[in-house]
């Protein structure tokens, strides 16, 4: 017990001196003096009488023990969401389309070619799903908040577009954005989306896609991925590529660009993708201001999975979200 001006008084009188004191708590491994428990009473004083002194409000053992476990089952969730596992049913073809930053609030944004594309994910179509990069709105915060005056839509109808998204078609996963996390609305966007979506997290998602006859294939998805190249709008997946050596497509978003390549991991016959997707709002004063070129070919590819084909064709690509269906449902009737 480290003697204090709430409590050396007690300690004295238990220990019958100052320096029985001082030896009885040098005996516990408490550093202090004589002269250090004299200061001590000299502030204390004596006012005739004691006040029983209250026990603490805080257990600390108690305290580590539960912190302890609190950590111990954050670890163990964490560990397990850095990859999530979707067990396939049947051996089937299936496609993946990668739609990212719709940023629906945006009067430069195409809502036209959003839901459209969009539509094509609404569960009609066996096989195919969709995964979202993020930024689904402008959401602004700070001292961006000040092009709120640029949007003609209030807030109430961005809610709507965002309703209508979440609850009419069908997801792998949403890796959440910075935009989207801004100004709290990170659960907010986990809830509307709950019912048809498992895989909601945010800045990064791992899915590996099991099929029955033991194929394996590893989306590395995050909003964005460190790295950047005048040459390569991909590049910062293809250093992922280079130096993880673990996933078959790596895909980003948040650049509202568009860039493509492949390669095969080192020491292997396992081709990766690296996949930049651009974004639905088309038109945007930044760019503008930085002279940066458009450079948005496309917004929802869609990769077609074979988990019976070789490795050279496990998987392939179309660009086009429509012409992607169409290759999918020919692939299936194959």
């Amino acid at each position: 017990m480290q003697p204090t001006i709430d409590n050396v008084r007690s300690i004295v009188e238990k220990s019958g001196s100052i320096r029985q004191a001082e030896r009885d708590l040098r005996s516990l491994g408490v550093q202090t003096s004589e002269r250090s428990l004299r200061r001590l009473l000299a502030k204390v004083g004596d006012d005739g009488y004691d006040v029983e002194p209250l026990p603490p409000s805080i257990d600390v053992e108690e305290l580590i023990a539960a912190r302890s476990a609190r950590f111990d089952t954050k670890k163990k969730h964490t560990e397990a969401a850095k990859v999530r596992t979707v067990y396939l049913r049947n051996n089937q073809t299936i496609g993946v389309g990668f739609q990212g930053d719709g940023h629906l609030d945006d009067d430069g944004t195409d809502l036209r070619e959003f839901f459209q594309h969009a539509a094509l994910f609404d569960g009609s179509r066996k096989g195919l799903y969709l995964g979202f990069m993020g930024d689904l709105f402008n959401n602004w915060v700070g001292r961006l908040t000040a092009l709120f005056d640029k949007q003609a839509i209030t807030g109430a109808e961005t809610q709507a577009l965002i309703k209508h998204y979440a609850e009419n078609h069908r997801f792998l996963f949403y890796v959440l954005g910075n935009h989207d996390m801004w100004n709290g609305k990170e659960d907010i966007l986990q809830y509307t989306f709950r019912a048809t979506c498992n895989i909601v997290t945010a800045h990064e998602q791992r899915v590996k896609l099991v099929f029955p006859n033991g194929r394996e294939v590893l989306i590395h998805a995050r909003h964005k991925f460190p790295g950047n190249s005048m040459y390569a709008t991909q590049f910062g997946q293809m250093k992922y590529a280079t130096l993880d050596g673990q996933a078959d497509i790596y895909v980003g978003g948040d650049k509202h660009v568009s860039g493509y390549s492949n390669g095969v991991h080192a020491g292997t016959h396992k081709m990766w993708s690296a996949l930049q997707v651009a974004s639905y709002k088309k038109y945007d004063e930044y760019p503008v201001e930085l002279g940066l070129p458009a450079k948005d070919l496309y917004n929802c590819p869609v990769a077609i999975i074979d988990p019976k084909a070789s490795d050279i064709n496990l998987i392939r690509w179309e660009f086009d979200p429509f012409e992607g269906a169409e290759r999918l449902k020919w692939e299936q009737s194959r």
